[in-house]
């Protein structure tokens, strides 16, 4: 039986749509597939490279590149931009093992074990910068180490020794597998995990040792001086610089009151050394006058009780990079050359120093802590109570599971003169004593 011509019409029609449209995606693929590859390269580089321009030139400054071509220089920029990439990452990302590795070298070659280590410009900048830029911290210690038995409490710590004299160091960190490295201009012998001895050299000078922790960077310097024997000193002479004459009796034969056994020679190289994060050498000299080599004496006691104070001051509100030290060491001398009728100050032994905060402006007189608009006796006072706060003995029972410098020693007030403004006096003689309120 013939079919109808429109039931004929009626089933060719869905069949050509079908492969019309298979047809369609089949002949598509390849350009989009080109399109795609296209788009890739010029998201990636959109400079054309120099080869294709000669071609291009060749031929009449034709545009067109064959596709090979156009692939292989696409490939070629593309991982060139891809090493980039991944080399700016590993720069700018020290936490990754390489990383690290490579800025321990660099640091171990960029910071030779010699005197510069100690200067402000290359770690603490305390006395650049106006007041509202600083941002005070007291530096301490990110590791346990001891010196010959004693605890350094800070980054950057001073030890004292004479000619020839032998030291221990050793880190104390209760893992077993970490590992510390040592830069030192000292002769410096390992003896153990973490343990090493050192010898100090027959010529006076500054000597440092720097102590690093090769997985997280963190370091702790050691200053060692060593010292100038008092024996040498000739009719009260050393090397042309006037000290004068010690008592011959120890006063009440109380040990504090032994000459000193020997002195810290200064320099114009050495005298900004920081002695410990926020005192340079410099602060603690004698007024008197005179050339190169100085000398003073300059007890370890000393610098602790200074950064600790001046921990709690910054805690209390007044802002001070470090105190302005009026007097230090004296020697004696000088001492009687300014009219002090006693021989037995803790200035002349080098534990002792009359500091007030001088920040707001920098004028040399005591800053007005109070804020009645005047500078007196009263500003003196507040940093006396502060400081007198601090050898409570009920501060020592709460500071028990940290490290608490020893304060024992003089506090004292004084009024401000024609020749001088308000300041404390603060010692560390070891016997608590009060004057002055």
């Amino acid at each position: 039986m013939e079919r109808k011509w429109w039931y004929t019409r009626g089933l060719q029609a869905p069949l050509f749509f079908v492969v019309l449209c298979f047809a369609q995606q089949v002949l598509a693929e390849p350009v989009s597939r080109g399109s795609a590859q296209k788009e890739k390269a010029d998201t990636v580089s959109t400079r054309p490279p120099a080869s294709v321009k000669a071609a291009a030139a060749k031929k009449g400054k034709s545009r067109t590149v064959t596709k090979a071509s156009r692939k292989s220089s696409t490939r070629g920029t593309a991982k060139r931009h891809k090493r980039t990439v991944m080399a700016k990452a590993r720069a700018k990302s020290p936490g990754r093992r390489g990383g690290t590795r490579k800025a321990i070298a660099s640091s171990k070659k960029r910071i030779p074990p010699t005197v510069s280590l100690n200067r402000s410009e290359t770690l603490f900048p305390m006395d650049e910068g106006p007041e509202s830029a600083f941002l005070y911290s007291p530096e301490r210690a990110p590791f346990v180490a001891q010196v010959n038995g004693e605890q350094l409490p800070y980054r950057i710590n001073s030890v004292f020794a004479f000619p020839a004299e032998q030291g221990t160091l050793k880190i104390s960190d209760p893992r077993t597998n970490s590992v510390y490295l040592l830069q030192s201009a000292l002769d410096v012998t390992q003896t153990g995990p973490n343990t090493w001895s050192w010898h100090a050299p027959r010529k006076a000078g500054v000597y440092t040792i720097q102590i690093l922790h090769p997985n997280w960077g963190a370091t702790i310097m050691v200053n060692v001086f060593v010292l100038v024997p008092a024996s040498r000193l000739q009719r009260g002479y050393l090397n042309g610089y006037r000290i004068g004459h010690y008592p011959n009796f120890a006063l009440k034969q109380l040990p504090m009151y032994t000459p000193p056994r020997g002195f810290i020679e200064v320099t114009r190289e050495n005298e900004n050394v920081l002695v410990s994060p926020h005192f340079r050498l410099r602060q603690f000299l004698c007024k008197q006058k005179g050339g190169y080599p100085k000398y003073l004496a300059l007890d370890q006691r000393l610098l602790s009780a200074l950064e600790f104070i001046l921990e709690k001051v910054n805690k209390s509100g007044h802002h001070a990079r470090t105190f302005a030290i009026m007097s230090g060491y004296r020697t004696p001398h000088y001492n009687r050359a300014i009219g002090n009728s006693t021989t037995h100050s803790r200035h002349l032994w080098g534990d002792a120093a009359d500091i007030f905060i001088d920040e707001s402006p920098r004028d040399g007189e005591m800053d007005d802590l109070n804020r009645d608009g005047v500078v007196n006796f009263r500003d003196a006072a507040v940093l006396h109570d502060i400081v007198d706060d601090l050898f409570q003995p009920r501060f020592y029972r709460l500071s028990a599971t940290s490290f608490t410098p020893d304060l024992t020693g003089g506090l004292a007030p004084y009024r401000g003169t024609a020749a001088h403004g308000p300041f404390v006096h603060i010692d560390v003689r070891g016997i608590y004593t009060r004057w002055g309120r």
